[in-house]
């Protein structure tokens, strides 16, 4: 079962009232905890261009909202969830 999805994720809700310096790390929790509610996967991978964009102005200032497509793969009844940036292809670092 292979499925496409495109989701626009906020992320500035869940990084603002931390501590500037831990601020992109934040950022990819949120990412990271959206998408396992939303997906219902039991594995996320995340890309390496959906990595470096959100890292991409520092640790202190990720981008607020940020828009991926995920593809959703079952694998010996595991769902693995492969998150990329939107028109990126997936790549894993």
């Amino acid at each position: 079962m292979n499925m496409a999805i495109e989701h626009i994720i906020p992320l500035r809700r869940g990084f603002v009232k931390v501590p500037r310096h831990k601020r992109s790390k934040r950022a990819m929790t949120v990412l990271r905890t959206y998408l396992e509610r939303h997906l219902k996967a039991d594995e996320i991978k995340i890309g390496q261009h959906l990595n470096e964009h959100v890292w991409s102005n520092g640790i202190r200032n990720p981008p607020g909202k940020v828009a991926v497509s995920a593809e959703i793969i079952e694998e010996d009844g595991i769902k693995i969830a492969h998150v990329e940036l939107q028109g990126k292809k997936f790549s894993e670092s």
